[in-house]
């Protein structure tokens, strides 16, 4: 599956727009890479101040990084919908966030709709 360098810009700023809608706060960055069917974005500099506060000040990364890994799983839907725009479905949805350096990746399976 080959995807052009527009349709990657164009999910990226899809993503941000979604992340943003969701949570409150976009990320500051997005890179996106495709690797066979499989689609990786990074996003930087995605932490809210209250989580930063939460997860520094209190010592509880932990919790925060539970709650952004529940909130991603919980917008499978939203994910679902973003992809079909650009005929792909999503077979799989995992990622990751670490807390300490602000940076989160979701990775998500594709299949092209035909």
């Amino acid at each position: 599956m080959l995807l052009s360098a527009t349709t990657k810009r164009e999910i990226a700023e899809d993503a941000a727009k979604l992340i943003k809608n969701c949570i409150g706060k976009g990320p500051g960055n997005i890179s996106v890479s495709m690797f066979k069917n499989t689609l990786t974005l990074t996003f930087f500099q995605t932490l809210t101040p209250l989580e930063r506060q939460i997860a520094y000040k209190s010592g509880n990364e932990r919790l925060v990084e539970s709650i952004r890994k529940e909130l991603i799983r919980c917008l499978s839907d939203n994910w679902e919908q973003l992809f079909k725009k650009y005929n792909l479905q999503v077979e799989n949805i995992d990622g990751d966030i670490d807390i300490e350096n602000d940076v989160r990746i979701i990775v998500f399976t594709l299949k092209e709709i035909k």
